[in-house]
C-alpha cells in the first residue's frame, strides 16, 4: 500500500507525472472516440430507439428534421464525441487516480475503490433505465397528447359536392391497398401498401421506398429537430445517470456524520417534496417526467437508509486495541504481585 513517506517527490516530479497521467488519459478519450466514430450508425440507432417505440405505441408518424446544412454532421459528431469519452472514462479515471492515491491514506483509499464502481453502477444503470423505460413513455405521452387534443376542425376538413358534375371520364373504383405490419422484402417498383401501426402511405419507386405522411385525424404534425431531440435524450441521460447516485449521497452524509441517518429518517416527507422540485427542475414541464424522475428518486433515498443502516450495524475498517486477559503490563490484575525476597 502507498504511504506518504514513501512517495515524497519534488514538485517539478509531482507536476512531470500529472502531465504523463493526463497524456494517456486523453490518449484513451482520443481512442474511444475513433471506435464510436465507427459505430456512429448503431449509437445513433440507440438514441432514436425511445422515439421509434412512442411512435409505434401511438400509432403516428414521427419525423426528425434538419433545418441547417451541415447539422445532421455536427450532431453525429458531437454525439460520436460524447459517447466515446463515456466509453475511454474507466481507462482515464484510472489514469488520474494513479496519480492521486499516492497523496491519500489507506483508509481514503478504501473509500474510494469502494464507491467508486458503485457509482459507475449506478450511473449506468440510471441512464438506461431512462433510455429503457422513461424516454418511451415520455415521447408517447407527447405524441398522445398532441393527437388527442389537437383535432382536425371540420371547417378544415375538404368537402365534397353533394352531387358530382357529369362525368367527363368513365368512373373508376377505389383503390383498395393491402395493410402490412411491416415492408415486403422484394417491393417491385409501383407496389403500394399501408403501415398497420402509423396508417402511413409507402410504396416502392427507384429501388427505394418513398412514404406519404398521414395526420391520423390530428390538426398537429409532430416533427423534431434533430439537435433538439438529441440534447433532450442526452440532457435526461445525465440527469438520471446523477439521480440514481442518491444511495451513495445518503452513505457520504450518514457516514461523515454531516446529517445523521436518523434525521434523514425524521424528516423523510420534506426530503420527498424536496426530490419533487429537484425533478421539476430538471425535467421537461410535464407531470410524467417529474414522477418519473422523483419515483426512483425517493425508492433510491430509501435504499441509501437502508445501506446505511446496515452500515452502522456492521462497521468494518475499525481497528480496536485488543488486550489479553493480563492487561497492558502483562500482569493479571486479578492475581496480586508477588513480593521480592
Amino acid at each position: 500500500m502507498v504511504r506518504f513517506d514513501d512517495t515524497s517527490m519534488p514538485l517539478g516530479d509531482h507536476i512531470e507525472e500529472l502531465r504523463r497521467r493526463l497524456i494517456f488519459a486523453l490518449a484513451g478519450i482520443a481512442v474511444g472516440m475513433a471506435v464510436c466514430l465507427l459505430l456512429g450508425r448503431h449509437i445513433m440507432a440507440v438514441m432514436f430507439w425511445p422515439a421509434a417505440v412512442a411512435m409505434r405505441l401511438q400509432g403516428v408518424s414521427l419525423r426528425v428534421w434538419t433545418l441547417a446544412p451541415a447539422e445532421g454532421f455536427v450532431t453525429y459528431v458531437k454525439v460520436c464525441l460524447i459517447c466515446g469519452a463515456i466509453l475511454a472514462a474507466p481507462y482515464s479515471l484510472r489514469q488520474l487516480w494513479l496519480f492521486i492515491a499516492a497523496g491519500l491514506h489507506e483508509h481514503e483509499q478504501r473509500y474510494v475503490r469502494r464507491y467508486v464502481p458503485f457509482s459507475a453502477v449506478l450511473f449506468a444503470l440510471g441512464v438506461a433505465f431512462f433510455m429503457a423505460v422513461i424516454a418511451p413513455i415520455c415521447l408517447s405521452f407527447f405524441l398522445g397528447f398532441g393527437a388527442r387534443n389537437f383535432p382536425m376542425p371540420a371547417w378544415a376538413s375538404p368537402v365534397l359536392p353533394a352531387q358530382p358534375p357529369a362525368a367527363t371520364q368513365p368512373a373508376t373504383q377505389p383503390v383498395l391497398l393491402p395493410i402490412l405490419a411491416d415492408a415486403p422484402a422484394d417491393a417491385p417498383d409501383g407496389a403500394a401498401w399501408i403501415d398497420r401501426t402509423t396508417g402511413a402511405m409507402h410504396w416502392a419507386f427507384d429501388g427505394s421506398v418513398r412514404t406519404a405522411e398521414t395526420t391520423g385525424g390530428t390538426f398537429l404534425a409532430s416533427q423534431y429537430r434533430l439537435g433538439e431531440y438529441v440534447t433532450f435524450i442526452a440532457w435526461l441521460s445525465l440527469v438520471f445517470g446523477i439521480a440514481f447516485q442518491t444511495p451513495i449521497f445518503v452513505l457520504v452524509l450518514a457516514r461523515a456524520g454531516i446529517v445523521p441517518l436518523e434525521t434523514m429518517r425524521h424528516y423523510r416527507r420534506h426530503i420527498i417534496l424536496g426530490l419533487l422540485i429537484v425533478a421539476a427542475t430538471l425535467t421537461p414541464p410535464d407531470v410524467v417526467s417529474q414522477l418519473a424522475l422523483a419515483a426512483p428518486m425517493y425508492v433510491l433515498f430509501e435504499l441509501g437508509l437502508l445501506l446505511a443502516r446496515r452500515r452502522r450495524r456492521n462497521p468494518t475498517g475499525v481497528h480496536r486495541a485488543v488486550e489479553g486477559p493480563a492487561g497492558p503490563s502483562g500482569a493479571d490484575p486479578a492475581r496480586p504481585a508477588a513480593k521480592d525476597g
